[in-house]
């Protein structure tokens, strides 16, 4: 049995690309997006058929949202291996002239959503599995030790 995975932010960019490789290397991967339409169809642009490929919809602050993106995906997949917290909000506002309400929604997604995400992996008793931050660099795979200073939690030492 292959792998199960649940990629946030996977509609575009890196999120695309990560499921994308994960695919290939044989995972089941669940592709979320605060953009669910978006989510569908880069789930449609990467279906082959086999039916390894599920879109939600995800809004990483939300943890109702989580738990529920963890549900349908267990319940078509079966249990979650890897989580991926790609998602991840940039503004290119200069810091002067940044809102306070923009601040904290940038906040709110960078670190809030990862925190969730990986609180929400943790929670559940079938949860074996890294949950990598946004800054992730490398595939799946790789140790620790070569992740240089990179935020990452493994289950086996947060959770």
């Amino acid at each position: 049995m292959s792998q199960v995975a649940l990629v946030t932010g996977a509609a575009s960019g890196l999120g695309k690309a990560i499921a994308t490789h994960l695919l290939a290397q044989g995972y089941r991967v669940a592709l979320t997006d605060v953009d669910e339409a978006r989510a569908q169809q880069t789930a449609e642009s990467l279906d082959d058929g086999q039916g390894n490929v599920l879109a939600l919809g995800l809004d990483i602050r939300q943890p109702q949202d989580f738990a529920r993106a963890l549900e349908l995906t267990q319940a078509r997949f079966g249990e979650l291996h890897v989580l991926v917290n790609n998602a991840a909000l940039t503004l290119a506002t200069p810091v002067m002239e940044i809102s306070v309400e923009e601040f904290d929604r940038v906040i709110a997604t960078n670190l809030r959503g990862t925190f969730v995400g990986c609180q929400t992996m943790g929670a559940t008793s079938q949860a074996r599995a890294m949950a990598e931050s946004s800054t992730w660099p490398h595939w799946p795979g790789r140790t620790a030790a070569r992740l240089r200073g990179r935020t990452m939690l493994h289950r086996r030492a947060a959770f």
